[in-house]
């Protein structure tokens, strides 16, 4: 393996030490009891563990086979495979490497290095695996295939720029409008970010009476034609916020500007995050990491555990955290209440989310309104996850997929103006991805 990707080789060098060690003496964190057996019979055990979702059960099931013997490419791999399910991604990446240690560069090896590199969010080791992959085996058949082209999209997303056009169509007959003499303030998504650009055409059905913003928001004024839809055009171009986690694994909640403190750590009257409620005091006292990642982490492996998908007419984070259910937005407020309640400012982005199957295909596949989490960290600033997905801290960016912005929530006071309408998630949408752009070509 190229020595110059070997950013943290000492650190790897002591982990891989440690695991074999652990795997053969049954100490420490790889020796986790998956019961007693043959090797067949724990690697059985292992399976029926992947089968119910159980991908912590799995690794140890499998760390209990490596204990009796040496172990195949294939225990090695569905090892690393299984750790970095249960959310232990660096001990994943660690697992893969040995995997190429011994058995190596396979396609199949290489090709779990990859999946385990993009856990953590290297770019460097994703690249360099997939790359001696294409270059040792190009001519590779059956799982592998997947495997790789799985690897190849997700890696895409994570660290790939997006170009899209995204047409919305507002028909006044079928859509209320607040309507101001004919006048109407519609919400665009945001025109300058750090992470998109937006540019923005009336197609038909409305005369352009400029731009207004309020705080993050921008917005359209229009003086529409009652009886004819309203077509607006915007095009944008999203890049990832994608942090590795060896990074976020050195950030702090302490410090960062005055402001942001001030916005993003108490109650706020938009939507109702009470960080001093009992319940979240209660469950953040369980949930406190030493660091701001352990914290953001233990959150989000508790919403992975406790937390489940279904519409809930409750809205504020203290009736959330006991019910234990909602959709995104519910999510999303009940996160940010646990982050402030451990002195993490936090904040909801509101937006829309676009998927496509694959970097050649321009048509939408999936998306809608969607509402994730920003927490402001020192020294990288404000960091992405989403509450869906216990993995996206520091990576909501999965395969082609584009999170494009129109607010953020969570301020003392509602910035949010009269008489507006939004375009998020509330009229046809036509969107289609124009150019994808990699970090590096492989």
């Amino acid at each position: 393996m190229d020595g110059r990707l070997s950013v943290t080789r000492r650190r790897f060098i002591a982990l891989a030490g440690a695991t074999a060690a652990g795997l053969v003496r049954g100490r420490g964190a790889w020796a986790a009891d998956a019961g007693t057996g043959t090797s067949e019979s724990l690697m059985e055990q292992a399976a029926a563990c992947k089968g119910q979702g159980d991908f912590a059960g799995m690794a140890a099931a499998i760390r209990g086979a490596l204990r009796l013997g040496p172990g195949n490419e294939y225990a090695w791999r569905s090892l690393a495979w299984a750790l970095a399910r249960a959310g232990e991604f660096e001990e994943s990446l660690v697992v893969a490497r040995e995997n190429v240690r011994r058995h190596g560069e396979g396609a199949w090896p290489l090709a779990q290095l990859a999946d385990s590199a993009l856990s953590v969010h290297n770019p460097d080791l994703t690249w360099w695996a997939l790359s001696r992959a294409k270059a040792r085996h190009r001519f590779v058949q059956g799982d592998v295939v997947h495997a790789l082209r799985d690897a190849r999209k997700r890696r895409l997303g994570m660290f790939g720029t997006k170009r899209i056009s995204v047409t919305w169509t507002i028909d006044p007959r079928a859509t209320w409008l607040p309507d101001e003499g004919g006048a109407v303030l519609i919400r665009l998504p945001q025109l300058r970010h750090p992470r998109q650009d937006v540019t923005y055409e009336i197609v038909s059905g409305a005369e352009n009476l400029g731009t207004l913003q309020s705080q993050d928001i921008d917005y359209l004024r229009v003086r529409y034609d009652a009886h004819a839809p309203i077509v607006i055009r915007t095009d944008a171009t999203v890049r990832p916020g994608t942090v590795p986690i060896s990074v976020l694994r050195r950030t702090s909640s302490r410090g960062g500007p005055k402001e942001v403190r001030s916005r993003f750590l108490g109650a706020s009257e938009d939507v109702p995050i009470l960080p001093d409620g009992p319940e979240c005091q209660r469950l953040i006292g369980e949930l406190r990491g030493a660091t701001a990642y352990d914290t953001i982490d233990n959150i989000l492996k508790w919403f992975r555990d406790n937390f489940h998908y279904e519409d809930n007419p409750t809205q504020d984070s203290e009736g959330l955290l006991k019910e234990k259910f909602g959709v995104c937005h519910h999510y999303s407020v009940a996160i940010c209440a646990l982050c402030r309640a451990a002195g993490i400012p936090a904040r909801i982005v509101g937006g829309e989310v676009m998927g496509w199957s694959g970097e050649h295909d321009r048509s939408v596949v999936g998306g809608g309104s969607h509402g994730w989490v920003e927490v402001y960290l020192q020294p990288v600033g404000w960091v992405e996850l989403d509450g869906l997905g216990h993995d996206t801290f520091g990576a909501i960016h999965r395969e082609v997929s584009a999170y494009l912005r129109f607010h953020t929530v969570g301020w003392p006071r509602n910035p949010i103006l009269p008489n507006e309408f939004s375009l998020q998630g509330s009229t046809t949408v036509e969107a289609r991805l124009l150019e994808l752009t990699p970090d590096r070509p492989l």
